[in-house]
Parts: C-alpha cells; structure tokens; sequence
C-alpha cells in the first residue's frame, strides 16, 4: 500500500512543470564553459546567451517524452544502499563522536558492503574515511579500501584531476571491476557546473568508464525561494535542466538525471536538515512531481537525521521520515548508518536501520499477505470458543508466521522474562548483530589481484604527492 493522498493536486503539479518549462525558456541556466556552450549552441530548442543557455520548452517536453519511455520496469521490493563518505565516526560501544582506526574504517566498509549485497545494485562510496591521509590522497585512498576490502562498494567521491582518474580506472581494472565517476552536474540556484565540465569531455569517451551527473540540492531559504510554488518549480527546472543538457552533450551515453531535490535550510543553526517534519512535506512533494516526470513510481530513498549521535532525536528522525516515505511508494532506502546529514557514520546505527526497514515493510505488507477467506469463519470461532483459546488451532500454527515478522531484533517478552534473559535492550542485540555480521564478512581482494592494485596504488600515491 501507497497509504497518503497526494500533496500536490493534480493541478497544482501541472502548474510546477508549466512554471519549470518557464523558467528555462525565459531565464535559462548560467553556462560559462566554452565547449559545453559550443556544443549546446548545436543542440535544436537551444538558446546560447553571453552566459547562459535557455531552453523552449517544446524541446525539454520533447526531451521529457522520450525519457518517460526509457524508464526501467518497476521494482517494489525493499532494500538498502550505503551511505555517503563520512570524516567521523560513531563508537558502536561508547555512542562517542571520534575519527576511526583504520581498521574501522575498513570493518565499516565490510559491513555496508553486507547490509547492501541483497538489492543487487552498485554500492556507493566506502562509508566513512580513514584517519591521517594527506587531504590530496583522500580520494584514492577511498577507492583502494574499497577495491581491495569490498566486492561491491567505491566510486562517486570527488575526482576531478585526469591522471588520478586514470589511476583510479587502473585500480579497479586490477580488481575486475569498474570504476564509477561521479560529477555534480548543476549548482542551485540555476548555474551548470563549469568546473566539471573539464573533467567530463575528457572522460565521456572512454568505454570502460561509468559516469553518474548528480542532481542539484536547492535548500528552501538558502539556494532556493521558501515561497511556494516558487521553489518547487526551481527544484523541478533545474531536474530538466541537468537532464537535457548532460544527454544533450553526450547522445550515445544515458544519464539518469530525473532526480528532483528541495531540502528545507534551518535558520537557526545554518544548515540543511535532514529527517525533520519539513523534510518529510518536501520529499513527499518532490516524490510526487518525479513521479510525473518519469511516468513511474519514485521506488528510491534515505534514512535522514540530523542527529550527531544515535539518540532518541536518529531515532525519531529516522524512523518516522522511512515511514513517511514507505507510504508514499518509497522502497529502497540508502544513506544507512549516517548521521548529522552526512558527518558521521554509525555502524551501530546501520544495524538499526535494518530493523527500521523491517519495521516499516510489514506494516506497509498490511493485509493483504494473511488474508484468507477460504476459512469458515463460524467454525473456526465455534471451535475457538469451545477450547477457550485459538493458541492450539491448525490455523493458528499455518498462519502465525506469515502475520507476524519473526526476523527481527526487537522482544516483547514480560518485565519478569525480560529480567530472567539478561535485560538486554536493544543496543545490546544491535551490537551482537554488529558482531555477527562482521565475523561473516571479511572479504580481501585475492592475491593476484591484490598484488595489481598494490602496485597501481603505490604508482598513483607517487604521482598524487608530486602534485601537492
């Protein structure tokens, strides 16, 4: 189940994409990049400007068209994916704020590597950062963790020198995989990202090479208006804006830039925020507006908090904003285990995450899984009745697992059964889980391959030192 009516009317959603289509037809995109202007200027719809680019709005319908029909099969089970790259790390034993031990960070690694295995889609970036690396090798550190540690995780981390692309291509070569290189295509409010449009023209071409464009983060009273509709309609202009260009510039290539953002901005503090109720409002508007789009379902999401700690307020946060988004069609859910938007990771956290989301799946299950109207109703209550209990009923025992979810670290026992265990809580069994799953997970890079990377990482750090 869906679960909410929609925000946004019908109407009101019509009116954003016309107000989009608007917007970039009369003001357009700041473009201040030679050959990204000389290669758009070619483009049909395309206006190029002293320094920016518009768009008419017959072309980015037409471009909108095309992109609906492209859209994959629609997937609605539940799952995780890591999160971002974190510089602090969250003491599973103490709930204490400090930089990881190297082995941390690598165990942390391992461990998202596990929780995300099952959705059968690329990793991310390894979840948190290793302690005492020159800020010029951060980057390629990250990616040598990740090959070597990890069968699924790296990429996405900021890259944008062309020989420390190359080294890194080459490390993931040595480990038989491929790199992914991530670019922020477009900075709210409405300016195309001169400064990785570089970086993309050297690399579109290489067939070995995934390039993902990220979407922009316009933040309500920050980068974007906090009137409404205004900043929804920049939230989904410069979704088409980033979209059409990238696929404009590279027509053999296929970005999925659809991705529509508007995150609220707190005055108080200075910052974005992560899991609030106003989060929750503007996600469930952006979920919605995507949808239109795409022609399908928004199926992707986060666990959100600021929070820098796993306390009541992750808890809060993080459960409710699941939730909310679960019933607005939401299914696969990433940023497990981050805390303070992005700051810190948690593995603690990770491994309660994963109970959110089983949680938060049965409850959007309903029904529908249990119910059987092939049972007669009278007979089995006149039988109920006679034994003064259902607990030994045939029905009981064919259906209880199936309404129930039995795979989950939460009890329900009495206060006296609880005492009688050990009062545990459940931080405790979250760390036994945390145990568990790392014991099961230590996966290495073999031998051969070890040596490859190995060697492409010591001629990379060499050549990454001589620029510092």
């Amino acid at each position: 189940m869906d679960g909410f009516e929609t925000l946004l009317s019908p109407l009101a959603r019509r009116k954003i994409l016309d107000g989009a289509f608007a917007v970039l037809e009369d003001h357009g995109v700041e473009c201040t990049h030679a050959r990204a202007r000389e290669r758009l200027a070619e483009v049909p719809g395309v206006r190029v400007g002293p320094d920016r680019v518009r768009f008419a709005r017959e072309a980015v319908a037409a471009h909108l068209e095309r992109r609906r029909t492209e859209q994959p099969p629609d997937d609605v089970r539940f799952g995780m994916y890591g999160p971002w790259c974190s510089f602090s790390y969250c003491d599973p034993l103490t709930n204490q704020v400090r930089m990881p031990t190297e082995s941390e960070a690598v165990d942390a690694a391992r461990l998202i590597d596990a929780l995300t295995a099952g959705t059968g889609a690329f990793g991310g970036a390894v979840p948190v950062y290793l302690p005492g690396v020159d800020p010029r090798l951060q980057t390629f550190r990250q990616e040598i963790c990740a090959v070597t540690y990890t069968r699924r995780l790296g990429g996405k981390l900021t890259a944008l020198d062309r020989g420390e692309i190359g080294y890194v291509k080459a490390l993931y070569k040595a480990a038989g995989r491929r790199y992914k290189l991530a670019l922020q295509g477009l900075i709210s409010p409405l300016r195309l990202n001169s400064e990785v449009m570089d970086t993309f023209f050297e690399e579109i071409a290489d067939p070995d090479l995934d390039i993902e464009i990220s979407c922009s983060i316009p933040m309500a009273g920050a980068t974007a208006p906090v009137v409404f509709p205004a900043a929804l309609i920049q939230a989904v202009a410069e979704t088409l804006a980033v979209d059409f260009v990238f696929n404009a510039l590279a027509p053999t290539r296929r970005f999925d830039c659809l991705t529509v953002r508007l995150e609220p901005f707190d005055m108080k503090s200075a910052n974005i925020v992560f899991g609030s109720p106003e989060w929750c409002v503007l996600n469930r508007a952006c979920v919605e507006l995507e949808r239109d789009l795409r022609g399908t379902p928004r199926r992707y999401g986060i666990f959100r908090s600021n929070s820098r700690s796993m306390d009541a307020q992750a808890m809060i946060e993080r459960s409710m904003s699941v939730l909310y988004q679960a019933m607005n069609g939401v299914r696969r859910f990433g940023a497990v285990g981050q805390l303070c938007v992005d700051e810190v990771f948690s593995p603690l956290q990770a491994v309660i995450d994963v109970q959110i989301l089983k949680y938060v799946e049965r409850v959007v299950r309903g029904l529908d899984a249990s119910w059987d109207e092939s049972v007669d109703t009278v007979a089995l209550l006149r039988e109920g009745d006679a034994d003064g209990t259902f607990l030994m009923h045939d029905t009981t025992a064919e259906h209880f697992r199936t309404f129930y979810g039995m795979d989950t670290l939460f009890t329900y026992e009495n206060l006296n059964a609880w005492r009688d265990a050990g009062s545990k809580g459940l931080e405790d069994r979250a760390r036994e889980e945390l145990a568990r799953l790392l014991a099961g997970t230590r996966f290495e890079l073999d031998a051969a391959r070890r040596e490859e990377v190995d060697r492409v990482a010591s001629e990379g750090t060499r050549y990454l030192e001589s620029l510092a």
